[in-house]
C-alpha cells in the first residue's frame, strides 16, 4: 500500500479531490464523471476477465506468450526497416497493448524497457511508459470486496474516507487514496489471484528455461568435441549460464512480491539501511500502518511525488534536475556497494520526487515488494572491482596496470563472476586488457580491439567455463537498468561512469579516513604499550584449591586513556 506514481504533476489533496469518496464527500471524477467512470470500470473489468480465462488455460496461455512474441519480433523489425513514424507508434502501441492482455508477467517486462532511452526508439518509451500507472483499475465494487475480506470489516469501520477512483493502476495492484486515523494514507490493493497466475506462467517460463539449460549444454559439449578432433576452436559459446537458476530467483521476488506482509518489512529494512548512510537526507520511503496491512493489503504514508521522467512537473515545482540526477545514481550505489539491499524494481513509478515544499528535491522510494539482499562478499568484491577500476592515476604504468588487474579479476572471482581455477594466464591478460582499455576510454585515447587483443583468451575461459553470470545480478542489471535510463532522462550530459568517478571519489576518501583512524589506533598503541607493561605484584595468598593475586600500576603518570 504505497502512493504508486501520481498520474498528473500534482498528487491529488489527502480530501480525494481526485474522485468519490467512501465516508467522504463526493468530488468530481477525474475521468469525467460517472460515464467516465463505468467507461474506465468496463475496460478493467475485460482486462481482469481475460486474465482469468487464461490464467486457468496453461496450454492456451504458453502458446499465447510464444506467438506475441514472435508477432512482435516480426513486426518492430519490420517497422525498424521504415522511417514512418506513425507506423512505429502503431507498433509500439500495439506491443504495448499485447503486454496489457498477457498480464502481470509481461506488464513487469515492459515497465522496465520503459526506462531504456538509450535502447528504444522514442514511440516505445512513451508506449511502455503508460504501463508504469495506467494499467486499467479493478471496478471498486471488486476493491470493495476484497478490502472488506482481507480486514474482516467494512471499509468504513477502518477508513475515515477511501477514495473510488484510484490514484494509479499497477501489474499487481492499484492504489487507493484514504485517510486512517487522521493521516492520509495510500492503500495498495492486490489484484486477485495472482499466485495461480504466476503458476501457469512459470511453468511455460520454467519450460523455457529448461530449454535453454539443454541447448548451452549441447554447444558447450559440440564446442568442446570440436576442438580434441582439431578443428579449431569450435562453436562460439556464451558465458556459464544456468536459465533455470535465474527462473527460480526470478518466480521467489515475484512471489515476495505477492505478500504485501513481507513488503511493509522491506521497506522497513529499506529505510533502516538507507539511514546509515550518506544517503539518508536524500531518501523518504513511506512508513507502514501495520493494523491496516495483511498479506494481500497494504496501508502505508501518503508522501505526494511526482514522476523523475516528468520533465514538466520537475519544472513547475523548480526542482534541480541535475541534483536529482545524482542522488539517483548515488543511491543506486550505496545500496551495491554499502547497504546492500537492493529495490530491484526502481522504475519511474517507483521513484520519484517529493512534490512538498519541505522535502524539495527528496527521492521518494515506492513498491518494496521486490527487493535482493547482497552477501558481504559480494559487496566487497563489488567495492574491489570498482576501486580497482577508478583508483590510481588516469596513466598508469606497466606495474600499476598489473596490480589494478590483479586486483580487478580476485574482485571478479569474489562476485562469482570469475571461477577460482580459471587459467592464470588468461585472466592476467583480461584483466591488464580491461584495465588499459577503461582508462583510454576514460582519458579519451584510442583502445584496442578486444578480439585482437584477448579474443581467443576471452573464448577458451568462456569455452571452460571459468566465466558465470550469478543469478543475483539478474536482479542487479534490472535495477540499473532503470535508474540509468531515469538518470539520462534528467541529464542528457549523464554518463554511468562519472556517476560512479563522484561516488567512487567520495569512497576512497572515506577509506583513506578509515584506515587513518585505524593506523592512529595502532601508533597509539604500541606507544602506549610500555607505559602499561610495568607493574607491580603486591600480594599473592594462597588459599585452599587458589591462588589470589593483586596489582596495580607501578606510578600515577604515564597512562593511556
Amino acid at each position: 500500500g504505497r502512493r504508486a506514481a501520481a498520474p498528473s504533476p500534482v498528487a491529488p489533496a489527502a480530501d480525494g479531490r481526485g474522485g468519490a469518496l467512501v465516508n467522504g464527500q463526493s468530488g468530481g471524477s477525474a475521468q469525467g464523471g460517472a460515464g467516465g467512470r463505468a467507461q474506465v470500470d468496463s475496460v478493467g473489468s475485460e482486462m481482469q476477465s481475460r486474465w482469468d480465462e487464461l490464467r486457468s488455460r496453461p496450454l492456451r496461455r504458453y502458446i499465447a506468450l510464444n506467438s506475441f512474441m514472435a508477432q512482435a519480433a516480426w513486426r518492430v523489425i519490420r517497422a525498424n526497416r521504415t522511417n514512418d513514424d506513425a507506423r512505429t507508434e502503431a507498433t509500439a502501441l500495439w506491443v504495448r497493448d499485447g503486454l496489457l492482455r498477457l498480464g502481470p508477467t509481461m506488464i513487469k517486462l515492459g515497465q522496465v524497457f520503459s526506462t531504456r532511452t538509450d535502447l528504444l526508439h522514442p514511440s516505445y518509451v512513451t508506449a511502455l511508459a503508460t504501463l508504469q500507472t495506467d494499467v486499467p483499475a479493478v471496478p471498486f465494487d471488486r476493491v470493495r470486496a476484497y478490502v472488506e475480506a482481507e480486514l474482516n470489516q467494512s471499509i468504513e469501520s477502518v477508513y475515515s474516507t477511501f477514495s473510488k477512483q484510484p490514484l494509479a493502476g499497477a501489474s499487481l495492484g492499484q492504489v487507493h487514496l484514504a485517510t486512517l486515523n487522521g493521516v492520509a494514507v495510500a492503500v495498495k490493493v492486490q489484484r486477485p489471484d495472482l499466485e495461480q497466475l504466476f503458476d501457469t506462467d512459470f511453468a511455460s517460463i520454467r519450460l523455457m528455461a529448461r530449454c535453454a539449460d539443454i541447448y548451452d549444454q549441447s554447444s558447450r559439449r559440440l564446442s568442446n568435441l570440436l576442438s580434441r578432433i582439431g578443428l579449431g576452436a569450435g562453436q562460439k559459446v556464451g558465458a556459464g549460464r544456468d536459465w533455470m537458476t535465474y527462473c527460480d530467483d526470478a518466480a521467489r521476488l515475484l512471489y515476495e512480491e505477492i505478500d504485501y506482509v513481507h513488503e511493509g518489512e522491506n521497506a522497513q529494512r529499506f529505510r533502516e539501511a538507507m539511514l546509515n548512510t550518506s544517503s539518508k537526507g536524500a531518501v523518504l520511503v513511506p512508513r507502514v500502518f501495520w493494523d491496516a496491512t495483511t498479506r494481500r493489503l497494504l496501508t502505508m504514508e501518503f508522501i505526494s511525488s511526482v514522476k523523475l521522467t516528468d520533465a514538466r512537473a520537475l519544472k513547475e515545482l523548480q526542482l534541480d534536475e541535475k541534483d536529482l540526477q545524482r542522488k539517483v545514481a548515488d543511491t543506486f550505489l550505496v545500496q551495491l556497494l554499502e547497504t546492500g539491499v537492493l529495490h530491484c524494481d526502481p522504475h519511474p513509478g517507483n521513484l520519484c520526487a517529493a512534490s512538498s515544499p519541505g522535502a524539495k528535491n527528496r527521492l521518494v522510494y515506492y513498491d518494496f515488494g521486490m527487493m535482493e539482499s547482497l552477501t558481504d562478499e559480494t559487496r566487497a568484491g563489488l567495492r574491489r572491482a570498482v576501486l580497482a577500476l577508478f583508483g590510481g592515476p588516469a596513466e598508469p604504468d606497466i606495474e600499476q596496470v598489473d596490480a589494478a588487474a590483479e586486483e580487478l579479476m580476485a574482485a571478479l572471482t569474489q562476485c562469482g563472476f570469475l571461477s577460482p581455477d580459471a587459467d592464470f594466464a588468461s585472466v592476467r591478460k583480461v584483466g591488464r586488457y580491461i584495465i588499459r582499455t577503461f582508462k583510454a576510454q576514460r582519458g579519451g585515447q584510442p583502445t584496442e580491439d578486444v578480439t585482437k587483443s584477448v579474443g581467443k583468451e576471452l573464448q577458451g575461459l568462456l569455452d571452460s567455463g571459468a566465466i558465470t553470470f550469478p543469478s543475483a545480478f539478474t536482479f542487479v542489471a534490472r535495477a540499473f537498468a532503470s535508474v540509468d535510463g531515469i538518470c539520462r532522462s534528467l541529464s542528457p550530459s549523464y554518463t554511468f561512469t562519472d556517476a560512479v568517478d563522484g561516488y567512487v571519489s567520495k569512497l576512497i576518501t572515506r577509506d583513506y579516513q578509515e584506515q587513518g583512524a585505524r593506523w592512529r589506533q595502532g601508533v597509539r598503541a604500541i606507544a602506549c604499550a610500555p607505559l602499561e607493561a610495568p607493574r607491580r605484584l603486591v600480594e599473592a595468598e594462597t588459599e585452599v584449591g587458589k591462588l589470589k593475586v593483586a596489582v596495580r600500576r607501578a606510578g600515577g603518570r604515564g597512562d593511556c586513556a
